[in-house]
Order: structure tokens, then sequence, then C-alpha cells
């Protein structure tokens, strides 16, 4: 070793050893190179709480005076901790599924509602929450648009109702002490066996429409069930009842055979029917069987708005359904006919609560009678 570079080895020596050099160390720039300090012991050697600005430069290149001196972040070396899993909370209403467990534990539960419960308002909201219905809530008819374990989603829902101008309310209790309401049930017209509402013989015609059949099934719910065959079971009872009353009715098919859209419009027409009411039953996602309800549709552009709306509200008051609604759609069978014409969603199939009464041959037989009574109410 010359002796140039024994004097250049000790001076770098000591420059690393001074209490300074580690300092230079943490403020040198990205690429520098830096003589590291050699610790004393086994411990990690101290570090000044500022920089000093006199301290000598041990990088190469020379530490510029006008860069801002960096006080360095030290880590102990170790394990990370692990990654905390999230919990996607549950946004599925409580109060919709009646096959959802309740907290056995009196955990708090917030229900969502709006008090302002009319027709127009219920639109709106399910349009934003389709399983949203009426209920009453204390005395109160309202819309319970969803009961959450989770204040914040709670809330969440709140807000999108508000800025949607539909006032709604965040209730808080007890899941054990808060009832799940149930839905929004009429006073009966008629107590079950009382006759129909008779009508006088004015000649009126009605057509009722059963919706599907044949290699067309329609919608296909729980344990089978189809809608073709449903709906086809109802349609020949409320022809039968009707007939009953003294009205002429007749079926645009009789048996599980496929007819096309445009067939149905031109029987009614041919016949110069006075009435058109299509049978329809309705379904939503397999998984989602807390859907259910009833819904009536009309051409916004025809006469079957007053029809729609007493056919409904004869369905709730008979069978004490979930209320979806009276709205207005362009179903070809609805839009293409010249009389009053509504198409009536009897439920869901893939529904508990509407799959059981579809099951049944006595559940089947109360939407008839509903149905039959709505029409004969129109009539009159």
């Amino acid at each position: 070793m010359n002796t140039l570079s024994a004097l250049r080895f000790a001076t770098l020596a000591a420059i690393a050893l001074s209490p300074f050099g580690i300092v230079q160390a943490a403020i040198a720039a990205p690429g520098s190179v830096v003589v590291p300090t050699i610790p004393s012991s086994g411990s990690s050697p101290g570090f000044p709480t500022t920089p000093r600005p006199s301290a000598p430069a041990v990088v190469v290149p020379v530490y510029s005076p006008s860069q801002p001196a960096r006080n360095p972040v030290v880590t102990t070396p170790g394990r990370l901790p692990p990654v905390p899993t999230v919990q996607q909370p549950s946004t599925r209403p409580i109060g919709s599924n009646p096959g959802i467990s309740q907290p056995s534990s009196g955990g708090l539960i917030y229900r969502v509602v709006v008090s302002n419960a009319s027709e127009v308002a219920q639109q709106q909201i399910k349009t934003l929450v389709p399983q949203a219905f009426r209920t009453s809530l204390n005395g109160q008819l309202v819309i319970q648009a969803g009961v959450f374990r989770e204040q914040s989603k709670a809330v969440e829902l709140q807000q999108l109702l508000n800025r949607n101008n539909l006032q709604a309310t965040v209730l808080s209790g007890q899941a054990s002490q808060l009832p799940t309401p149930s839905p929004q049930v009429n006073s009966p017209s008629s107590k079950p066996g009382t006759p129909l509402p008779s009508v006088p013989r004015t000649g009126t015609l009605v057509v009722i429409d059963p919706g599907h059949g044949g290699g067309d099934p329609g919608a296909v719910g729980i344990g089978g069930i189809r809608e073709s065959e449903i709906t086809l079971d109802i349609s020949r009872q409320v022809v039968s009842l009707l007939k009953q009353q003294g009205v002429e009715a007749v079926l645009t098919r009789s048996r599980d055979e496929e007819i096309d859209l445009e067939p149905r419009v031109q029987f009614a027409e041919r016949a110069n029917a006075d009435v058109f009411v299509s049978i329809h039953a309705n379904s939503f996602d397999a998984s989602r069987t807390d859907v259910s309800g009833i819904e009536t549709y009309y051409y916004s552009g025809g006469s079957g708005q007053a029809l729609a709306k007493l056919v409904q509200n004869s369905l709730l008051q008979e069978l004490g359904a979930r209320d979806r609604g009276v709205k207005s759609a362009n179903f070809y069978v609805i839009k293409y006919t010249s009389m009053p014409a509504i198409l009536v969603e009897t439920g869901f199939v893939t529904g508990s609560e509407d799959a059981a009464r579809f099951s049944s041959a006595s559940g089947r037989s109360r939407i008839a009678k509903a149905i039959a009574r709505g029409i004969l109410e129109y009539i009159r």
C-alpha cells in the first residue's frame, strides 16, 4: 500500500467513526456512495436529533449545501403485521327476507322508512329499492325501504332516498324488541265466502289471457312450478267466476299451447272485447327468495289504469301480499289492444311467500277470486 492510499484510508476511517459520519449517510442523495459506520457494540449507534451543518462530508459526490437536510426514518426490522380481513357488510334488508336469522343477542338494527306512503312515492322508492313495501308502523302507514344490522348502510340508503326528494328516517331498536313489520294488509272488502259483487247484464265481454304456454313455460320457480301452468289454472277459474256472475268471458288459450303475442291481441280485437286481462307470474334471482309481491301494469296511452288499480287492490285485500304497485309499461298485449287492458303479475314463482301460494290449490283459487272481484267492480 503506497503512502497516498494509506493516508486516504485513515482519513475516511476517522470520518466514518466520528459521530457525524452517520448523519451524512442519512442525507446522502440517492445513488451516492456512503462509507458505513461501524458500531462499537451489538446495539445500533445513536443518532443526533438534529443534523449539524458543519459536519464533514463523507459522501461522494460531495453533499450540496443548498439541499435541505433530512432526518432519517428508522424502522425496526421484523415480521410485518397481518393484513386484517375486511368483511363486506351485508346489505340485505332483514325485514324483506323471512328466512334470514335474526340476531339472538338482541343487537341493534336500523330500519329505513319513508312516511309518505302514497302510490307515487312507492313507485319512486321501488326504482331505487325494488324490495321496498308498504307496512304499518305504530299505527301509521309507511314504506319500509330496508332493515340493516349496520348503521352506516342504513344511513347510506337514507341519504340516497333524501337525494331523490324522498324524506327517509332511520329508526333504531333492539332486534329482540323491534318486530319485523308484516306487509300492509288492507281490511278485506268481504269476508271469506262472501259472494262476488253482481253486475247488470250489459253484455260485457272479458278476455282473459293466460301468459306463456306450450314450449314457452315462462318463469320456473321454487319446486319446479311453471308460470304457464299457474296462469292457465288461475285464468280458467277467473272465467268460471265471471260467468257465474253473468259476465261473458273467454280465454285466449284453454290448454298448454304456445301462442305469440300478436294473435292474443287479434283475438281480443276480433271478439270486440270490453276488457282484456293478461295473467302472469313474476320471477327474480333464484337466490333471492325474499323478493315477493304483486304488481299490475297498464299502458299509459290506454284506458286501463282504473281497472289496474281495482284488480291490484282486490288482490292485496284478499291475499295480504306485498304491494309492488300499479305501474305503466309498454307490454305488447296491453299496448296494442284498443279496450281497457292490464297485465297482472300475481306474484314471484321464485319468492318463498308467493311460491307457497302458487303451489296450493286454495292459494290459486284466492288469486282467481281476487282478480274476478276487481274486474266485476270495474264493470259495475
